[in-house]
Parts: structure tokens; C-alpha cells; sequence
């Protein structure tokens, strides 16, 4: 190992201790009545529902490492991008809420990829992320957004934020158009490469990525003594696979830390006990971050046992 890539795992190594110290602060910080889960069956059923969690984390990095395979044409080391994927997944706890992207770019240290490449899958990734997303959400809870936004007015300052926001995004295009260019020119090489084939296994793989926690956030609700019934299982599911992407694009709010509960407070608070919601959303949260933790481990032990294997 060449001292530029000594220098990157060390980082990354860095980076996963301060992810598990705000995962820590994180779980601290929700005062949490636990007596709800005295149950053995309860924390159970809590400890499976961590463990698809886990499960769909990996899912999702063996999506990414297919989606790499594409745009590169390379054969991926999926081993190493499994494990690469399931460490930058904990950095989404970082203050900034961008580390979890970035921390995938470890791959094009380590590996034949390249920066943009990577980059590139990742922006393809969250991008049919946020299709999956509109796909579920349209088809669950269009009717109730739209009598929801009816009642919504923007504020003036919120239009102020809007304005200026894309006034600093024309400048920078203009300032850095040159490079904007050859990045462009770079991403249509590869853009070709994500055939109608290929676009529609994405929209089925994140819709897949986004209902398991949905899913998972509909049993929690259940095992706390909230009754759900079909009529609100759509709604249910729908909202959250949204505010999910929401909180995992957020700028500024750590793995979408308060995002997720906002989204369902908001817009559940009128149809599910309000008491029982609030304790669900920070479960929840407590069983998805337990999840990723497992994940992380998962991925560790194959990544170390293959290794092994080829010394």
C-alpha cells in the first residue's frame, strides 16, 4: 500500500471513530422513556426490524457497487466497495450532512476508478433516489399534499433565500464555466453508459431501498400500540419514504437528525396518537442508526475475510 492510500484509510479510520462518537451524542441526546420496550417480545421485534435495516444498508451498497461497474465498465472489488459504502454510510452522522458522499470517493483512491466516476454514481444514485421517491409518494400521498400545500403560504423571506440562492448558483456557473464544461463533457461519456434497462432496475432498487424502512417505521408504530389501518398504511408509508430522502439530502442536518420526525409530525399528527408518534419517530430512529451500525460490521468481517483469503 503506497503512503497516498496509508494516508486515506487513516483518514477514513478517523472519520468512522468521530461518526460513532456523534452516533453516540445522537442517542444520548433523545431522552428516551424505554419503559415502553420492557417487553421481551417488544425489543424482539425492535432487534429484527434493526436487523433489515442492516440488511437493506447492504443491499444498497451492492446497488452502488453494480451501478460503479456500469458507468466504469470496470469489474468492481465488491468486497472493498461494500465496505467503503456501509463506513461513508455512518459519516451521514457528521455534522454537514454531505461526509456520507464524499467518504465514497475513498474508492477511486483504493481502486482503477476514478474521482469522477465515482462522483458521478453517486449523483446517478441519489438522483434515482429522489425518482423512487416521487414515484412512492405521488402514487400514496398526492391527493394529500395538494390539499396540504393549498393551506401553505411561503414567506416573503423564503422567496428572499430562493432569489439569492440561484443568483450565487448563476455566478458560479459563469465563474467556473471552463471546468463546468469538461465536467460535462466527462459526465456525458458516462451518461450514456445508464441504459433504459439499467434506469428501470435503479427505479425498482431504490423504491426497494426506500420501502423497507417505511415499512420497518409501520411495525414500529405497531409494536408501540398505534393501529393502522389500510386506508392509512399508504399514507404512512409514503410520507416517510419522502421525508427519508429529505433527510438524507439535507445540508446541515446530520442523517437527517429531526428532518424524518418533522415530515411526520406535521403531516400525522392529526390521524395518529400523538404521544405514541413521538416516541415512534425516535425509536425509530434509535433501531435505523443500530442498523447502519450493523451493516458497518457486517461489512467489515467480509471485507477482512476476503482479504484473508487472497493473502
Amino acid at each position: 500500500m503506497n503512503k497516498k492510500k496509508k494516508v486515506i484509510t487513516w483518514l477514513g479510520r478517523i472519520l468512522m471513530v468521530v461518526s460513532l462518537g456523534f452516533v453516540v451524542r445522537a442517542v444520548i441526546q433523545y431522552d428516551v422513556d424505554f419503559s415502553q420496550l420492557a417487553s421481551p417480545l417488544v425489543v424482539a421485534a425492535l432487534l429484527l426490524l434493526a436487523l433489515l435495516i442492516a440488511a437493506n444498508v447492504l443491499f444498497s451498497s451492492a446497488v452502488f457497487t453494480w451501478l460503479l461497474g456500469v458507468i466504469s465498465g470496470l469489474k468492481i472489488n465488491r468486497q472493498l466497495s461494500v465496505h467503503v459504502f456501509c463506513s461513508a454510510n455512518l459519516y451521514k452522522y457528521l455534522p454537514g450532512n454531505v461526509m456520507h458522499f464524499v467518504g465514497r470517493n475513498r474508492l477511486a483512491a483504493e481502486t482503477e476508478l476514478t474521482h469522477p466516476q465515482v462522483a458521478f454514481a453517486t449523483v446517478i444514485d441519489v438522483i434515482f433516489l429522489c425518482i423512487a421517491a416521487a414515484i412512492i409518494s405521488v402514487t400514496s400521498v398526492a391527493e394529500y399534499f395538494l390539499q396540504y400545500l393549498s393551506d401553505f403560504t411561503i414567506p416573503v423571506y423564503l422567496w428572499i433565500i430562493a432569489a439569492v440562492g440561484l443568483l450565487l448558483f448563476v455566478a458560479a456557473c459563469v465563474v467556473f464555466r471552463k471546468k463546468l464544461r469538461k465536467a460535462w463533457q466527462s459526465f456525458n461519456t458516462m451518461r450514456r453508459r445508464i441504459t433504459v434497462p439499467a434506469a428501470i432496475k435503479l427505479v425498482l432498487a431504490n423504491a426497494l431501498r426506500l420501502l423497507v424502512p417505511s415499512l420497518t417505521y409501520v411495525v414500529t408504530l405497531m409494536v408501540l400500540g398505534q393501529s393502522i389501518t389500510w386506508g392509512m398504511l399508504p399514507r404512512v408509508v409514503g410520507l416517510y419514504a419522502m421525508s427519508w430522502v429529505v433527510g438524507f439530502l439535507m445540508p446541515g442536518a446530520p442523517g437527517g437528525l429531526g428532518v424524518r420526525e418533522f415530515v411526520m409530525i406535521t403531516f400525522m399528527g392529526s390521524e395518529l396518537s400523538h404521544a405514541i408518534l413521538l416516541s415512534s419517530v425516535i425509536i425509530h430512529r434509535i433501531i435505523y442508526i443500530l442498523g447502519d451500525i450493523l451493516a458497518f460490521g457486517a461489512s467489515a468481517i467480509y471485507a477482512r475475510r476476503n482479504k484473508r483469503e487472497h493473502q
